[in-house]
């Protein structure tokens, strides 16, 4: 197999999951419109964010390409983008207003006024936002994408290189092996994740002692966090630290 070459993009579409505070599970949708909680992390969990002209947000299925919406009666379902195999698209229904508070962010439609909740079942419902958020209608966000650059030495000229079964090496060229994934914590403290481009649920880890390698279990713990510093002498590049 031929792989043709293509220009790398800088920064991907910003996609997440979208994770109960209460009940730690995650928001995932289903090609038949249904919503529901989940444990997995794969395709049918990952949101796209998109931010309209109204400051409000949609978010969209990177799976399905259907849009969260939430009905009159707290019903919460997925639309198709265009609407035509669907009834259940009415103006404002796919948006929604993300707001702070204290241990996360809570979803209001924008149509309705309801926060985006859950129980212990996986059901997910939207209720009256009145008063302080309760727990289960609490989320968090963990990003999935993210900046795309390669890791280089300049002194060397030589690039991180990944391969499919997670082997680190150095390598002079300039291919999607080459290329790590930014994507940030979203934990207060400016670190970020580095995850292999093209072999996704791979990322760069270290160990106390300096070893560096990659992470099989991919849960983005601590191991797996850094942070860029700029060097003490201004010759251009970056640090990352562990």
């Amino acid at each position: 197999m031929i792989t043709k070459a293509s220009p790398l993009p800088c920064i991907e579409p910003t996609q997440c999951f979208v994770s109960s505070k209460a009940y730690d599970f995650r928001l995932s949708s289903s090609s038949n419109g249904a919503v529901r909680g989940t444990t997995n992390r794969e395709s049918c969990e990952e949101w796209t964010l998109v931010i309209n002209d109204d400051k409000t947000t949609c978010l969209v299925s990177t799976k399905h390409g259907r849009r969260l919406s939430c009905g009159a009666d707290g019903d919460v379902f997925t639309v198709s983008e265009d609407g035509k195999d669907d009834d259940r698209l009415k103006d404002g229904w796919d948006r929604w207003r993300f707001e702070s508070c204290k241990s996360g962010l809570t979803l209001v439609s924008v149509a309705h006024g309801k926060r985006l909740g859950c129980d212990d079942k996986k059901g997910i419902y939207a209720f009256n936002a009145e008063g302080l958020a309760e727990d289960w209608m609490v989320w968090t966000i963990d990003f999935a994408s993210g900046e795309l650059c390669f890791l280089s030495s300049p002194l060397h000229d030589v690039r991180v290189h990944c391969n499919p079964f997670g082997k680190l090496s150095l390598s002079k060229a300039f291919g999607g092996w080459e290329v790590w994934r930014f994507i940030e914590t979203g934990d207060g403290t400016g670190s970020v994740y580095l995850e292999s481009w093209t072999h996704r649920k791979k990322f760069l880890a270290s160990s106390s002692d300096g070893n560096v390698y990659i992470s099989k279990e991919a849960e983005r713990k601590d191991a797996e966090k850094w942070t860029i510093v700029k060097p003490p002498k201004a010759e251009g590049g970056s640090i990352l630290k562990f």
